[in-house]
């Protein structure tokens, strides 16, 4: 049975709009308090942190309270803009609050609809409790449990998510409104990384080259954001025509690739033209001819692209060190490698590799990163959690037909090889901020597989919680 509409579809989303747009809006007004002062000093960075998280906290806990699904979306719309600040070296950081709010509100959320009849099949949740029990394990076997125990916390948060999405977004339209919360989420980090590059202020300077970084504490971290909302929303930008949200990905994917190619990052640049190119194979193998002439139009006519792969023939600088990252990365794998030769079942416990390398740096490649780290037992967990990211797409491949869900689930099939290419390259289960995003369209897409095929308007489950289908 159906349960009874306690609130007006209008009074519905009234409240829905306002919990998306209150964070955004504190969002805004702590940058221009940042942008009136030195928002570098220590003083200035407090109050703009603690205004905005003011901005953040009331709507996010009234959605906590009222619908678990807005309080999901808000999260989504605020935590690509909240990357870059900080409260002080010595203090915690606004985004691992998020992430604390966003572990303890999913787990009493699942623990609430646990007894609830299965939705489906939910693998990729699977794999994902699997990949999270590793990581559980080389904590606990971690020369710096505490150290190891907060990166553990960041890499969970991402997980749940996915677990959470794959649960809670069954339907069109609950898929439609995480979608929205996504791209949502790019305007204040594209608006500020365009100025970065307009104006050439506040950029990172690695090897001679200004990379914008928007919001994010790091250039690659912006990039990979960048790179998913692009595939995805190429892969629904035909739905649905003549619609306001058509007009607004026709404007914002231009300005997303544009911010992609001022972070400089390769690996980022490959990724997205891999994934892009397998959506565009989808949905009309003649796009991918066009595809190819655009890049290399851009390749010709833009040259700071190809001189940033240019210097990959450079092997060995005349002091000795590595000529490119590329090579930096070859050597770094080795020495990351060479960590893990007395724990090599359960690894050394995680962010281990920043500790105890002699440079301070991360992995930059998942697959080492989760080898030493979490050992075997790790690296076969992830290896299966990739596995089940390719087989759920497939599957989400060939049973959508038409609509939105078709263009969820070619998205889909456009991110895995990218974030497996990512994953190679660098430290993607790590950014937080990042995985999030993946997990939240990884999970959607899984979710719709096990809703059936239902039109674009109507949604083939009527509920919004598992709990309420005891209720009923």
């Amino acid at each position: 049975m159906r349960l009874p509409v306690g609130r007006t579809r209008t009074h519905r989303g009234a409240v829905a709009l306002l919990l998306l747009l209150a964070p955004a809006m504190a969002l805004a007004f702590g940058w221009l308090v940042a942008a009136g002062g030195d928002a570098t000093s220590g003083a200035d960075r407090r109050g703009v942190v603690a205004a905005l998280g003011i901005g953040l906290a009331l709507p996010l806990l009234a959605a906590t309270i009222t619908r678990f699904e807005m309080f999901v979306l808000g999260l989504l719309v605020a935590r690509a803009s909240i990357d870059h600040l900080r409260l002080g070296t010595d203090a915690v950081e606004v985004t691992e609050l998020l992430a604390a709010m966003f572990i303890l509100g999913g787990l009493a959320w699942l623990v609430a609809g646990s007894r609830a009849p299965s939705a489906g099949s939910r693998p990729l949740s699977r794999f994902a409790w699997l990949v999270l029990l590793s990581g559980a394990v080389a904590v606990v076997g971690s020369a710096e449990p505490a150290t190891s125990a907060v990166e553990f916390a960041r890499i969970s948060s991402a997980l749940l998510m996915l677990v959470v999405c794959e649960r809670l977004f069954t339907g069109v339209p609950e898929a439609r409104r995480l979608l929205v919360a996504l791209f949502l989420s790019a305007p204040i980090p594209l608006a500020l990384a365009l100025h970065q590059w307009a104006t050439g202020q506040g950029l990172v300077w690695v090897d001679e080259i200004g990379r914008v970084a928007g919001t994010f504490s790091h250039p690659n971290s912006l990039a990979m954001y960048l790179a998913f909302l692009i595939i995805m929303g190429t892969a629904v930008l035909e739905r649905p025509r003549g619609r306001w949200s058509y007009r607004f990905l026709g404007l914002l994917l231009p300005l997303l690739w544009l911010a992609l190619i001022s972070t400089f990052m390769r690996g980022a640049w490959i990724a997205t033209v891999v994934g892009v190119g397998v959506v565009a194979w989808q949905r009309d193998r003649r796009a991918v001819y066009a595809f190819v002439a655009v890049l290399t139009a851009l390749a010709v006519l833009v040259p700071s692209i190809s001189m940033r792969f240019s210097d990959l023939a450079t092997t060995t600088q005349e002091s000795g060190d590595a000529g490119n990252s590329l090579m930096w990365r070859v050597e770094h794998w080795g020495e990351s490698l060479s960590l893990s030769e007395d724990q090599r079942l359960t690894g050394v416990g995680p962010r281990m590799i920043q500790e105890l390398s002699h440079d301070g740096k991360a992995a930059h490649n998942d697959f080492v990163r989760t080898y030493v780290e979490t050992g075997v037992l790790g690296l076969v967990a992830y290896l299966l959690f990739l596995w089940a990211l390719w087989r759920r797409a497939r599957e989400a491949l060939h049973r959508s037909d038409t609509g939105l869900a078709r263009g969820i689930a070619v998205g889909f099939v456009g991110l895995v090889p990218s974030f497996i290419l990512l994953s190679l390259s660098d430290n993607l289960m790590s950014q937080g901020v990042v995985f999030w995003y993946f997990a939240a369209m990884a999970g959607c897409a899984s979710a719709l597989i096990d809703a059936g095929p239902a039109p674009d308007g109507a949604s083939p489950r009527p509920f919004d919680h598992p709990r309420q289908q005891l209720e009923a």
